[in-house]
């Protein structure tokens, strides 16, 4: 069921997430507000939850974990609250895409180690967590290899820029936004970065990077933006925006 950017409004009955046959609910960018009720975890065939730039309010539902069937759930640009712990998602093994950014939350990282639940999330392609005040890059990253979108920005990110980053996901990643962080430096075995043909973003503003610029080896396709000073600068700001694609920085 699509009913998208209409001027919908009131609270989302709960019971929408559990019709039996519902496969789809996209509701992006209507007036819904308050709290998502909890409801009962009965079967649920749902696969992709759009509830993207409403007004929603109160803490992530708890439900949500136990809808088995999702393999997206984007609930960003709302007003929700509290705090969620990303090993949550245990049971949502199909889950590929996963979008919390830019609400009141805060997004809880364990260290994984001999945790039984470290293998979460294995099948996840795109992740947005922006602005859910995590301090750094979620472990679960380091076994993911085939990340299509990434967006860390407007967090308390601090330290160095991974390699594994560039090795892992340079035949895959779309998008990759790790602007207004605390980060310092790249680690990089070349300065000329294996990106992808469908590259689109890459967004390193405003954080305190120093030292040598990066270059995309398909710098012939690129629009390089630099503005300030690049080099030994605490607001520098580096973006690469693929010709057609817009990404004017985030001004806060």
């Amino acid at each position: 069921m699509g009913l998208p950017a209409n001027y919908l409004s009131g609270k989302i009955p709960a019971r929408l997430f559990t019709l039996p046959a519902l496969l789809f609910l996209d509701l992006f960018g209507n007036h819904f507000s308050g709290p998502i009720q909890e409801f009962d975890a009965v079967p649920s065939y749902l696969m992709s939850l759009q509830l993207t730039s409403n007004e929603l309010t109160g803490e992530f539902p708890k439900s949500f974990f136990e809808l088995t069937s999702l393999i997206a759930l984007e609930i960003d640009l709302n007003n929700l609250a509290g705090s969620v712990d990303l090993s949550s998602f245990k049971r949502l093994k199909k889950l590929r895409a996963l979008n919390l950014s830019h609400n009141n939350l805060s997004v809880i990282m364990d260290d994984e180690g001999d945790n039984s639940s470290s293998t979460y999330l294995s099948e996840l392609k795109e992740l947005g967590l922006a602005c859910c005040n995590i301090t750094k890059f979620p472990s679960i990253l380091t076994r993911l290899s085939d990340m299509s979108y990434l967006d860390l920005s407007c967090n308390k990110i601090s330290g160095n820029i991974p390699k594994w980053i560039w090795e892992k996901w340079s035949s895959n990643v779309v998008h990759l936004n790790l602007s207004h962080n605390m980060l310092t430096s790249m680690e990089v075995a070349s300065y000329l970065l294996p990106f992808n043909r469908h590259f689109e973003i890459l967004d390193l503003s405003s954080n305190m990077l120093q030292g040598q610029i990066p270059i995309p080896n398909l710098l012939n396709s690129w629009i390089i933006h630099i503005m300030h000073s690049l080099l030994f600068c605490q607001t520098s700001l580096y973006i690469l925006v693929k010709p057609g694609i817009s990404a004017c920085p985030r001004i806060i």
